[in-house]
Protein backbone atom coordinates (compact mmCIF):
# COMPACT_ATOMS: atom_id res chain seq x y z
CA UNK A 1 0.00 0.00 0.00
CA UNK A 2 3.02 2.30 0.18
CA UNK A 3 2.43 5.36 -1.98
CA UNK A 4 -1.18 4.45 -2.75
CA UNK A 5 -3.30 7.64 -2.68
CA UNK A 6 -6.50 7.65 -0.63
CA UNK A 7 -9.18 10.32 -0.48
CA UNK A 8 -12.72 10.52 0.79
CA UNK A 9 -15.31 12.51 2.64
CA UNK A 10 -18.60 12.33 4.48
CA UNK A 11 -21.81 14.23 4.96
CA UNK A 12 -23.45 14.28 8.37
CA UNK A 13 -26.82 15.56 9.53
CA UNK A 14 -27.92 15.85 13.15
CA UNK A 15 -31.37 16.64 14.45
CA UNK A 16 -32.40 16.11 18.04
CA UNK A 17 -31.55 12.58 19.12
CA UNK A 18 -30.86 11.47 15.52
CA UNK A 19 -27.62 11.49 13.57
CA UNK A 20 -27.23 10.39 9.92
CA UNK A 21 -24.00 9.95 8.00
CA UNK A 22 -23.02 9.07 4.41
CA UNK A 23 -19.39 8.53 3.52
CA UNK A 24 -17.23 7.61 0.55
CA UNK A 25 -13.54 6.83 0.16
CA UNK A 26 -11.36 5.70 -2.72
CA UNK A 27 -7.96 4.03 -2.81
CA UNK A 28 -5.84 3.54 -5.93
CA UNK A 29 -3.07 0.94 -5.71
CA UNK A 30 0.38 2.26 -6.54
CA UNK A 31 2.09 -1.15 -6.43
CA UNK A 32 1.35 -4.72 -7.43
CA UNK A 33 0.76 -7.49 -4.94
CA UNK A 34 3.36 -10.30 -4.78
CA UNK A 35 1.93 -12.56 -7.50
CA UNK A 36 4.80 -12.08 -9.96
CA UNK A 37 5.63 -15.78 -10.27
CA UNK A 38 2.00 -16.64 -10.92
CA UNK A 39 1.70 -13.99 -13.62
CA UNK A 40 4.96 -15.14 -15.22
CA UNK A 41 3.68 -18.72 -15.26
CA UNK A 42 0.50 -17.66 -17.04
CA UNK A 43 2.45 -15.63 -19.59
CA UNK A 44 4.87 -18.54 -20.19
CA UNK A 45 1.97 -20.78 -21.25
CA UNK A 46 1.77 -18.88 -24.54
CA UNK A 47 -2.05 -18.96 -24.50
CA UNK A 48 -3.67 -15.55 -25.17
CA UNK A 49 -6.45 -16.01 -22.58
CA UNK A 50 -3.83 -16.83 -19.95
CA UNK A 51 -1.95 -13.63 -20.85
CA UNK A 52 -5.19 -11.66 -20.37
CA UNK A 53 -5.66 -13.33 -16.97
CA UNK A 54 -2.08 -12.45 -16.03
CA UNK A 55 -2.75 -8.81 -16.83
CA UNK A 56 -5.99 -8.91 -14.80
CA UNK A 57 -4.04 -10.10 -11.74
CA UNK A 58 -2.17 -6.81 -11.67
CA UNK A 59 -3.63 -4.36 -9.14
CA UNK A 60 -1.32 -1.40 -9.81
CA UNK A 61 -3.44 1.54 -10.92
CA UNK A 62 -6.68 -0.24 -9.95
CA UNK A 63 -9.26 1.42 -7.74
CA UNK A 64 -11.13 0.43 -4.59
CA UNK A 65 -14.35 2.25 -3.62
CA UNK A 66 -15.77 2.29 -0.09
CA UNK A 67 -19.36 3.37 0.58
CA UNK A 68 -21.08 3.52 3.96
CA UNK A 69 -24.28 4.82 5.51
CA UNK A 70 -25.34 4.94 9.12
CA UNK A 71 -27.87 6.24 11.59
CA UNK A 72 -27.56 6.72 15.36
CA UNK A 73 -30.29 7.39 17.90
CA UNK A 74 -29.22 8.54 21.38
CA UNK A 75 -31.78 9.93 23.80
CA UNK A 76 -32.14 9.43 27.51
CA UNK A 77 -31.16 5.89 28.45
CA UNK A 78 -31.63 4.43 24.95
CA UNK A 79 -28.85 4.08 22.35
CA UNK A 80 -29.26 2.51 18.92
CA UNK A 81 -26.97 2.30 15.89
CA UNK A 82 -27.26 0.87 12.40
CA UNK A 83 -24.35 0.94 9.91
CA UNK A 84 -24.08 -0.52 6.40
CA UNK A 85 -21.11 -0.57 4.04
CA UNK A 86 -20.11 -1.76 0.60
CA UNK A 87 -16.66 -2.19 -0.95
CA UNK A 88 -16.09 -2.62 -4.68
CA UNK A 89 -12.81 -3.52 -6.39
CA UNK A 90 -11.85 -2.69 -9.93
CA UNK A 91 -9.42 -5.63 -9.87
CA UNK A 92 -10.81 -9.19 -10.05
CA UNK A 93 -8.19 -10.28 -7.50
CA UNK A 94 -10.37 -8.96 -4.66
CA UNK A 95 -14.00 -9.82 -4.04
CA UNK A 96 -16.61 -7.10 -3.63
CA UNK A 97 -18.23 -7.15 -0.22
CA UNK A 98 -21.10 -5.85 1.91
CA UNK A 99 -21.04 -5.47 5.68
CA UNK A 100 -23.00 -3.95 8.50
CA UNK A 101 -23.88 -3.98 12.14
CA UNK A 102 -26.67 -3.02 14.51
CA UNK A 103 -26.40 -2.19 18.20
CA UNK A 104 -28.90 -1.53 20.97
CA UNK A 105 -27.95 -0.33 24.43
CA UNK A 106 -29.78 0.92 27.52
CA UNK A 107 -28.26 2.96 30.35
CA UNK A 108 -28.86 2.12 33.99
CA UNK A 109 -27.12 4.92 35.87
CA UNK A 110 -23.39 4.33 35.22
CA UNK A 111 -23.92 0.90 33.56
CA UNK A 112 -24.90 0.41 29.90
CA UNK A 113 -25.53 -3.17 28.80
CA UNK A 114 -25.74 -3.60 25.04
CA UNK A 115 -26.19 -6.24 22.35
CA UNK A 116 -25.61 -6.29 18.64
CA UNK A 117 -25.18 -8.19 15.40
CA UNK A 118 -22.70 -7.71 12.58
CA UNK A 119 -22.00 -9.43 9.27
CA UNK A 120 -19.64 -9.37 6.31
CA UNK A 121 -20.23 -11.09 2.96
CA UNK A 122 -18.28 -11.08 -0.28
CA UNK A 123 -19.20 -12.36 -3.72
CA UNK A 124 -16.78 -14.66 -5.53
CA UNK A 125 -15.27 -13.58 -8.83
CA UNK A 126 -14.12 -15.86 -11.63
CA UNK A 127 -11.08 -15.37 -13.82
CA UNK A 128 -10.92 -17.68 -16.84
CA UNK A 129 -7.35 -18.54 -17.80
CA UNK A 130 -8.40 -20.75 -20.69
CA UNK A 131 -5.88 -23.36 -19.54
CA UNK A 132 -7.09 -26.99 -19.60
CA UNK A 133 -6.95 -28.82 -16.28
CA UNK A 134 -6.03 -32.00 -18.15
CA UNK A 135 -2.46 -30.71 -18.34
CA UNK A 136 -0.92 -31.01 -14.84
CA UNK A 137 1.10 -27.79 -14.95
CA UNK A 138 -1.92 -25.87 -16.24
CA UNK A 139 -4.11 -27.37 -13.51
CA UNK A 140 -1.57 -26.14 -10.94
CA UNK A 141 -1.72 -22.62 -12.42
CA UNK A 142 -5.53 -22.63 -12.34
CA UNK A 143 -5.48 -23.72 -8.70
CA UNK A 144 -2.97 -20.98 -7.86
CA UNK A 145 -5.18 -18.33 -9.54
CA UNK A 146 -8.22 -19.57 -7.63
CA UNK A 147 -6.28 -19.53 -4.36
CA UNK A 148 -5.00 -15.98 -4.95
CA UNK A 149 -8.50 -14.71 -5.66
CA UNK A 150 -9.98 -16.50 -2.66
CA UNK A 151 -7.77 -14.74 -0.12
CA UNK A 152 -10.25 -11.87 0.14
CA UNK A 153 -13.30 -14.08 0.63
CA UNK A 154 -15.40 -13.36 3.70
CA UNK A 155 -18.66 -14.94 4.85
CA UNK A 156 -19.26 -14.51 8.55
CA UNK A 157 -21.49 -12.96 11.18
CA UNK A 158 -21.12 -12.06 14.84
CA UNK A 159 -23.42 -11.69 17.79
CA UNK A 160 -21.94 -9.59 20.57
CA UNK A 161 -22.95 -8.78 24.13
CA UNK A 162 -21.30 -6.33 26.47
CA UNK A 163 -21.58 -3.89 29.31
CA UNK A 164 -19.95 -0.48 29.73
CA UNK A 165 -19.28 0.97 33.15
CA UNK A 166 -18.65 4.72 33.33
CA UNK A 167 -16.35 4.64 36.33
CA UNK A 168 -15.85 8.42 36.20
CA UNK A 169 -16.78 11.10 33.67
CA UNK A 170 -13.43 10.54 31.93
CA UNK A 171 -12.97 6.78 32.51
CA UNK A 172 -15.00 3.88 31.11
CA UNK A 173 -14.51 0.13 31.44
CA UNK A 174 -16.05 -2.22 28.86
CA UNK A 175 -16.39 -6.02 28.78
CA UNK A 176 -17.55 -7.63 25.54
CA UNK A 177 -18.10 -11.15 24.22
CA UNK A 178 -18.20 -11.81 20.47
CA UNK A 179 -19.57 -15.04 19.02
CA UNK A 180 -18.19 -15.18 15.47
CA UNK A 181 -19.57 -17.75 13.06
CA UNK A 182 -18.71 -18.17 9.42
CA UNK A 183 -17.79 -20.56 6.65
CA UNK A 184 -14.42 -22.29 6.82
CA UNK A 185 -13.30 -20.58 3.59
CA UNK A 186 -13.89 -17.12 5.08
CA UNK A 187 -10.24 -16.09 5.28
CA UNK A 188 -10.22 -12.32 4.66
CA UNK A 189 -9.99 -11.48 8.38
CA UNK A 190 -7.96 -14.53 9.39
CA UNK A 191 -4.33 -15.26 8.55
CA UNK A 192 -2.48 -18.50 9.29
CA UNK A 193 -5.61 -20.43 10.28
CA UNK A 194 -5.39 -24.14 11.03
CA UNK A 195 -6.47 -26.57 8.34
CA UNK A 196 -9.22 -27.92 10.60
CA UNK A 197 -10.60 -24.47 11.45
CA UNK A 198 -14.39 -24.53 11.11
CA UNK A 199 -14.95 -20.78 10.86
CA UNK A 200 -16.04 -20.37 14.49
CA UNK A 201 -14.35 -18.01 16.94
CA UNK A 202 -15.24 -16.65 20.37
CA UNK A 203 -13.59 -13.48 21.66
CA UNK A 204 -13.76 -12.05 25.17
CA UNK A 205 -12.33 -8.54 25.50
CA UNK A 206 -11.74 -6.13 28.35
CA UNK A 207 -11.16 -2.47 27.47
CA UNK A 208 -10.41 0.64 29.48
CA UNK A 209 -11.02 4.04 27.84
CA UNK A 210 -9.92 7.29 29.39
CA UNK A 211 -9.34 10.92 28.45
CA UNK A 212 -7.17 13.47 30.22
Amino acid sequence: FSGSPVFGGYAEYMRGAWQWRLSYAQLRFENDFPVTELREGLLASGIPSAAIAADALSVAGKRVDYYSAGVVYDKGPLQAQLMLGRTTHESPVFEDSVSGYGLLGYRFSSLTPYAGYSFARSSAKFLDTGLPDAVPQFAALNAAVESAMGRSHVDQNSVFLGVRWDVQPNVALKVQWDRVRGSSDSTAFVQGEREDWNGETDVLSLKLDFVF
